[in-house]
């Protein structure tokens, strides 16, 4: 009698924890359905401690990349706990094959790992993209989908996610913070804690469009 009591009591447990989980997974959805839910986050700031001693290694593994584009961010982005999708227009091919100016692709980033719990979220250091500017990004490869109509490329997963804005933007920086409100730095292209940070990854941003001229 006793072994069926324990037995209803956790079959009664794992039901609500099923439960549970589907209301919060119902919750995040419902968060990550309106863009201005992320104003409500916090991210944390590269320091320059972070960042390699030389940005040599780091252009090594983007050079390294079999695929190099110039996009123009377009339409709408999908969210999900650990993925962005971001659409996109292709402007020019640098690099890779079977890719056509004009046609649209969606940019998949694997570390923008979202967090409810604390409500943090990891962007790779570099911001969303902003609808109609230009950016040059690196792809690790183009993903093998079984829908008809995805056309996904997954960015390379290196330490700063490698999405370079062609124009340049204001960047707060928010130094001697651990995390901060994503609503201060919404319209920063990276998100770094110091000034040196900052000039080293802008530095190094401007010598790889050079190299990719639009």
């Amino acid at each position: 009698m006793k072994v069926k009591k324990w037995k209803l009591i956790i079959i009664v447990l794992f039901v609500i924890a099923i439960i549970v989980a589907l209301v919060k997974r119902q919750e995040y959805t419902n968060i990550l359905l309106d863009e201005n839910n992320l104003k409500q986050f916090f991210v944390a700031p590269l320091p320059n401690e972070i960042l390699p001693d030389s940005m040599e290694v780091y252009k090594e593994q983007l050079l390294q990349s079999p695929i190099v584009l110039r996009v123009k961010a377009v339409g709408t982005r999908e969210y999900s706990a650990k993925t962005i999708k971001q659409q996109a227009e292709v402007l020019e091919v640098y690099k890779g094959s079977g890719i056509n100016v004009q046609e649209e692709i969606d940019i998949l980033t694997t570390r923008n790992s979202f967090d409810f719990e604390d409500m943090t979220f990891n962007l790779g250091f570099t911001n969303l993209m902003q609808k109609d500017n230009e950016y040059l990004v690196f792809f690790d490869e183009k993903i093998n989908s079984p829908y008809k109509g995805d056309n996904i490329y997954r960015i390379s997963d290196l330490i700063i996610n490698p999405i370079f804005n062609y124009n340049d933007v204001e960047n707060i920086i928010t130094p001697d913070e651990e995390y901060i409100p994503y609503s201060l730095v919404l319209n920063n292209e990276f998100i770094v804690g110091d000034s040196i940070a900052l000039e080293r990854i802008l530095a190094f941003k401007h010598e790889l469009l050079e190299m990719y001229p639009r």
